[in-house]
């Protein structure tokens, strides 16, 4: 059986599951929430994955880092994992997860890039304007880019909005050389 089978098969059953006791939204947000901590450490992900570490040990250090801090519910389907013998697919369930819950609740990750920092009133802005546009709650994820010489870029799925000084100058680069030739 293929990684996407065995993750959405595991990931629809447990977001049922949750949908069920009336905690999808808290459980989606404690999945994304082990998802990325497991991103965040090589080191847990290895641990996890490792055919030689006992599933015992793995499930109650997984207990150990996440209880108080996720939802039992969470901690529990964790364990089952790790008791079916499918830790190494553990994070592709949970990121099988998040892609299905996201679109089952109407949530789109966008993110924007900008040449400053963005103030909170700029950040608010940006996020009723792109749920506005998309009809979907956005979960907003901004950085500073030194390389955008001003302006800003956002990506919504396999959207790209740019306008930056960089984008605009290279189109009108683009007019000028295509106008002398």
């Amino acid at each position: 059986m293929s990684v996407l089978n065995i993750s959405t098969r595991y990931a629809l059953a447990f977001m049922d599951s949750s949908k069920e006791k009336g905690i999808l939204e808290d459980v989606s947000k404690d999945v994304e929430f082990v998802y990325n901590t497991f991103l965040g450490s090589s080191d847990l992900k290895k641990f996890i994955v490792s055919p030689v570490i006992k599933q015992s040990l793995k499930a109650d250090s997984v207990e150990k880092i996440f209880s108080g801090k996720v939802n039992d519910t969470v901690i529990t389907f964790l364990k089952f994992i790790l008791s079916k013998g499918r830790a190494p697919h553990l994070i592709s369930i949970l990121k099988r997860f998040k892609e299905i819950s996201d679109e089952r609740l109407g949530i789109m990750d966008a993110f924007v890039s900008s040449s400053v920092e963005l103030d909170e009133s700029q950040r608010k802005s940006f996020l009723s304007l792109l749920e506005a546009k998309t009809n979907k709650k956005i979960r907003t994820h901004f950085k500073s880019d030194s390389n955008l010489l001003g302006g800003f870029m956002i990506k919504v799925g396999d959207t790209v909005y740019d306008a930056s000084v960089n984008h605009q100058l290279e189109t009108l680069k683009k007019n000028l050389l295509g106008e002398v030739k």
